[in-house]
C-alpha cells in the first residue's frame, strides 16, 4: 500500500496544469471501471463507484491531487453535460403538468430541512452568515444524483421521477435566490430591499430570456436538429452552451441554463431516430466520460476534518438531511399529491439524492471565505453517504411493497423489478 501512496503522491507533485493530460485520464477512468464494476456487483448505482474512486485517489489515501487545472475543467464539463442530458430526458409536458405537486414537496422538504440546520449549527456557535448558508446549501439537492440512481431503478420517466425531478427544479431555483442574498451578506456588505429586489429581477429576466430563447428563437431553427446528417449533436451542444452562458450572464448557475435547454431541444426534434442519435451520444458523453470525471472529482475533495474533531455535529447534520426529506416531501405528495403511501416514501427519498450542484455552492462559498474547511467537508461527506443511503431505502421500499396487498391495481409507476 505504501508503494502505491508513494507512487501515487509523487505522480500529483510532479503533475503542473496542462501537462501529463493523459496520464491523469487514464487513472480516474481506469478507478471510475474497476469501482463502478464492484458497485454494479453488489446492486448499487455506478455514481457511488465513482465517488468512492475519487475518495481512494484523493489526499486521504492515494494522494491524488484535485487541484490541477485540467481536472477542474473535467469536472465542469461533467456536470454540465449530466445537466443537458438530464434536460433531455426530461418530458416538458408531464413536468408541467406535475408542477403543482412539484412545488409542494419541494417546500415539504426544504423548510423543515433549513429550520433544523439552522437550530443545530446555531447551537455549535457559528456567525449567522455561516449558519444560513450552510442550512441553504444542505438544502439542495442534486439533478444529476437523482437522475443516475432513479435510472438504475427506472423511475426517471414515470410520475414519481417527474415529480422529485420538478421538486428539484425548483429546489434549485429557490435556494439559488436564498443563497445569492446570503453570499451579499457574506462579502460584508448588508442585505437591502434594492439588493433583493434586484436579484429577484435578475431572475425573472432569466425566465423570461429562457421563454422567448425556447419557444420563439429555438423553433426558427429545428430544422438543424431534425435534419439526419446536418451536425444535428453539434447545434444541440451549441444550444446547450447558450443556454447555459446565459444563465450565467444574468448570475444564475450555468447547470441551470444547460438542464433548460435539453428539455427546449426535446420538444424541438420531432423525429423520433433523429433523437435517439442525438441522445444516445449525449448518453455516452455524460455517463461513460465526463459524468463520472465529475463524480470521481467529488471524491477526491472529501477531507475527514470533521469526523474526527466533530462527529456529533456531522451525525446531527446528516440525520436532519435524511429525516427531514423522507418525511417532509413524502407527506406532501402523500396529502397535497394524493400519492398511496409507497409512492410517497418513494417521493421522499429521492429528495435526498446528494452530491453536485451543493457541492459545487459550498465550494464557492469555502473559496469567498463564507464557508469554513470542516463544514465544507461535511458537506462532501454528507453528499456521499445520502447517495449510498439512497439505494437501499428504495430497494427496502420496493421489497416491502410487494408483500402488500394493493388495493389500487393502477400503481403511479411500474415494478422496480
Amino acid at each position: 500500500m505504501e508503494f502505491f501512496t508513494d507512487f501515487f503522491s509523487g505522480f500529483a507533485s510532479n503533475t503542473h496544469d496542462g501537462d501529463k493530460i493523459f496520464e491523469i485520464l487514464l487513472i480516474m477512468m481506469a478507478m471510475v471501471w474497476i469501482s463502478g464494476r464492484i458497485v454494479q456487483r453488489i446492486g448499487l448505482p455506478r455514481v457511488l463507484g465513482e465517488i468512492l474512486a475519487g475518495v481512494i485517489l484523493g489526499p486521504a489515501f492515494l494522494g491524488f491531487s484535485s487541484d490541477t487545472e485540467v481536472i477542474h475543467v473535467l469536472a465542469n464539463l461533467g456536470v454540465f453535460f449530466l445537466m443537458f442530458h438530464a434536460g433531455l430526458d426530461t418530458n416538458a409536458r408531464e413536468l408541467y403538468s406535475r408542477a403543482k405537486i412539484s412545488i409542494y414537496v419541494c417546500l415539504g422538504g426544504i423548510i423543515p430541512l433549513f429550520s433544523l440546520s439552522y437550530l443545530i449549527l446555531s447551537y455549535f456557535q457559528y456567525s449567522l452568515v455561516i449558519t444560513l448558508f450552510m442550512s441553504a446549501v444542505l438544502s439542495l439537492n442534486s439533478i444529476p444524483v437523482i437522475v443516475s440512481v432513479f435510472r438504475k431503478f427506472n423511475l426517471n420517466k414515470n410520475q414519481i421521477g417527474h415529480t422529485v425531478l420538478g421538486a428539484s427544479v425548483a429546489n434549485e431555483l429557490l435556494l439559488f435566490i436564498v443563497i445569492s442574498i446570503i453570499m451579499a451578506m457574506g462579502d460584508g456588505g448588508q442585505i437591502s430591499l434594492p439588493m433583493f429586489l434586484f436579484i429577484l429581477t435578475k431572475v425573472m429576466l432569466f425566465f423570461v430570456g429562457t421563454l422567448i430563447l425556447g419557444q420563439m428563437i429555438l423553433p426558427r431553427f429545428a430544422k438543424f436538429l431534425n435534419t439526419v446528417g446536418g451536425k444535428g449533436f453539434t447545434f444541440a451542444l451549441i444550444i446547450a452552451l447558450t443556454f447555459g452562458l446565459f444563465a450565467e450572464w444574468i448570475g444564475l448557475h450555468i447547470i441551470l441554463g444547460a438542464y433548460l435547454g435539453g428539455m427546449f431541444v426535446r420538444e424541438e426534434i420531432n423525429r423520433r431516430t433523429v433523437f435517439r442519435k442525438i441522445e444516445d451520444r449525449f448518453f455516452g458523453i455524460s455517463y461513460s466520460f465526463m459524468g463520472p470525471i465529475f463524480f470521481v472529482y467529488v471524491g477526491m475533495t472529501i477531507s475527514f476534518e470533521i469526523l474526527q474533531e466533530n462527529p456529533l455535529l456531522l451525525f446531527l447534520l446528516f440525520m436532519t438531511v435524511i429525516v427531514t426529506q423522507i418525511t417532509g416531501s413524502g407527506f406532501a405528495a402523500k396529502f397535497l399529491g394524493k400519492f398511496n403511501n409507497r409512492d410517497s416514501a418513494l417521493t421522499g427519498v429521492g429528495m435526498i439524492g446528494r452530491g453536485g450542484t451543493e457541492i459545487i455552492v459550498a465550494g464557492v462559498g469555502f473559496e469567498r471565505g463564507i464557508l469554513p474547511l470542516e463544514l465544507f467537508s461535511a458537506v462532501v461527506e454528507i453528499a456521499f453517504l445520502a447517495t449510498l443511503l439512497m439505494p437501499f431505502l428504495l430497494m427496502a421500499i420496493n421489497t416491502k411493497g410487494k408483500g402488500e396487498k394493493q388495493e389500487n391495481k393502477e400503481t403511479l409507476f411500474p415494478s422496480l423489478e
